[in-house]
């Protein structure tokens, strides 16, 4: 095989398999299908498709050129996660629902004992006057 890895040649195929007795690397006599002459019109309309490959490579070309364009960077990734880090630990510190409902029994204990002792001291003032 070459040295060069861009040209192989059709006898160094791994699938390449000579036709008949013909061990070398030329095509078969008698012109048949699929080398008879219909082979210009299957080139001419391989070329065709072809051009559409290349309309549509392009086209996606540019699709990909525009999502490049707003894909965010590694460094932006990168600061998107120390924000969502710095959020949990923020949400983290927030009372839970068993800390609230604690917080909000106590108060309803205190409230109605200091009403009570505020009317207790205005009714014992209110007697001194």
């Amino acid at each position: 095989m070459s040295n060069d890895r861009s040209v192989l040649k059709i006898d160094e195929h791994p699938e390449f398999r000579p036709v008949g007795n013909n061990s070398s690397n030329t095509l078969p006599p008698g012109g048949g299908p699929p080398y008879n002459g219909d082979m210009e019109r299957r080139v001419s309309n391989l070329e065709d498709k072809m051009e559409n490959v290349q309309k549509t490579l392009s086209s996606i070309l540019v699709t990909l050129a525009k999502i490049e364009s707003c894909m965010a960077t590694k460094e932006e990734i990168h600061a998107v996660e120390i924000s969502l880090t710095e959020v949990k630990a923020r949400v983290n510190s927030l009372p839970t629902l068993a800390k609230i409902s604690t917080i909000a029994g106590i108060a309803s204990l205190v409230v109605p004992l200091l009403l009570a002792v505020s009317m207790a001291l205005l009714h014992h003032y209110t007697k001194l006057i």
